[in-house]
C-alpha cells in the first residue's frame, strides 16, 4: 500500500481550486489507489478475502466522503456551517 501511495501522490488542493473539483479528483485518486491495491493483493489473497477487502475499502471511502463533505463545507463557509456558528454565539 505504501508503495502504491508513493507511485501516484494524492492530488493537492490549491487556493484557486473549486472544492467540488478537488473532492472529485481525490475520490478518483482513492478509487484508483484501491484498485491497484486489490490488483497486487490478488496475488496472495483468496477470492473471498479480496471480496472482503473491496467491501472494507468501499466502507472507508463512504466514511471519508462524509467527513470530507463536512470539512469542505465548514472550510468554505456553507450556509449550514455559518448558521451553526451564528447560533453558537
Amino acid at each position: 500500500m505504501h508503495d502504491e501511495r508513493l507511485a501516484v501522490p494524492q492530488p493537492i488542493q490549491t487556493l484557486d481550486a473549486q472544492p467540488a473539483a478537488y473532492q472529485q479528483a481525490v475520490d478518483q485518486w482513492q478509487a484508483d489507489l484501491d484498485q491497484r491495491i486489490r490488483d497486487r493483493a490478488g496475488f496472495i489473497l483468496s477470492s473471498a478475502a479480496l471480496t472482503k477487502l473491496e467491501s472494507f475499502q468501499s466502507a472507508q471511502r463512504a466514511a471519508a466522503s462524509v467527513f470530507a463533505s463536512r470539512r469542505v463545507g465548514h472550510r468554505f463557509g456553507d450556509e449550514l456551517s455559518i448558521g451553526r456558528q451564528v447560533a453558537a454565539y
